[in-house]
């Protein structure tokens, strides 16, 4: 015999109350790119809990996807911002991101080195090769 939807409703009243997840507060904290277990302590809620209450209501991902994603245009707008305003760093980091530039210069060490192994003793060649690991 199965319970009715009123034996359902009783059960279902037992244990701790359900925590519920502001999706406003939710949004304002993913704004600031958090990790999940700070979004969960910002929250005052478990991480379990945190991860079980986005798998139940799949809109509370959405909300944090979304505030990520305008939290990151608007940490780029400032960035650009402070380089068009003159910050020397900034200009530098945003040609190194976006033009592909970079600091670093290459060396080209490559020598030729003209040595007839075939004629060398074996007490010669050791010599060399001990030359050949000080430089």
């Amino acid at each position: 015999m199965t319970p009715d939807k009123k034996d359902q409703t009783v059960i279902n009243k037992r244990g701790r109350p359900v925590k519920e997840i502001n999706p406003d507060i939710l949004e304002a904290i993913a704004h600031l790119q958090p990790t999940m277990e700070e979004m969960a302590a910002s929250l005052k809620v478990s991480l379990n809990t945190f991860k079980a209450r986005l798998e139940e209501n799949k809109e509370l991902q959405d909300i944090i996807d979304q505030a990520k994603n305008t939290g990151k245009l608007s940490l780029r707008r400032m960035m650009w911002k402070n380089a068009q305003g003159g910050n020397t760093t900034m200009q530098i980091w945003l040609s190194k991101q976006y033009l592909d530039m970079c600091d670093k210069q290459t060396v080209n060490t490559n020598a030729k080195i003209d040595l007839d192994l075939s004629t060398l003793t074996d007490e010669q060649l050791d010599r060399q090769i001990d030359r050949m690991k000080q430089t």
